[in-house]
């Protein structure tokens, strides 16, 4: 059970935040002193970051 409570415990931690043409994600530390703001990009974005 311990596993199924820590699985649990970092999905109440990511914040979802919607754009106009985008989704990022906001992962908060479990002491709440920090956190990371995760984006994964657009579909056709790559080709500009290189």
């Amino acid at each position: 059970m311990q596993g199924m409570k820590a699985d649990c415990d970092w999905r109440r931690r990511v914040c979802p935040i919607r754009g106009v043409i985008g989704v990022c994600h906001l992962l908060i530390e479990p002491d709440k002193k920090g956190a990371i703001l995760l984006d994964t990009g657009l579909v056709d974005e790559p080709w500009q970051i290189w």
